[in-house]
């Protein structure tokens, strides 16, 4: 079972010392992650229905690296979840750990750890 945090950027702390303590660098990737994979809750579910396994495995382990990367532990534990049960075949598993996958994914989105306000809009995790 996936143990969720209350702050989808628990890991921000050590991220920003991964980009060498440069907090606007750091807030400038996370927006581009935002920007760049809003929709890949979608996308993933598109390519299992497809059943592109191999392919939903990649753009899950780019993802775990991602949020890694930008803190964002509870989106890494969700990306590396859906990569593993990939990797071992448990598919029946997949749309449990994708729809958990989407509700942490617009907790990135939709939360305020870059601009302290939070995003709106209306459609798929708020936004238009």
């Amino acid at each position: 079972m996936l143990q969720q945090t209350c702050d989808p950027f628990s890991g921000k702390t050590e991220a920003i010392l991964r980009f060498g303590g440069l907090e606007e660098l750091y807030d400038r990737s996370v927006e581009r992650f935002r920007s760049n994979y809003r929709d890949s809750s979608a996308l993933l579910l598109h390519l299992v229905l497809q059943e592109r396994y191999e392919d939903a495995k990649i753009l899950a382990h780019s993802l775990k690296g991602l949020a890694a990367t930008l803190g964002m532990l509870d989106l890494h534990s969700c990306s590396e979840a859906v990569e593993r049960a990939i990797k071992e075949g448990r598919y029946m598993d997949l749309p449990f750990l994708l729809h958990t996958y989407e509700t942490s994914l617009c907790r990135v989105i939709q939360s305020s750890a870059v601009h302290n306000s939070p995003a709106s809009g209306t459609g798929f995790c708020g936004m238009k």
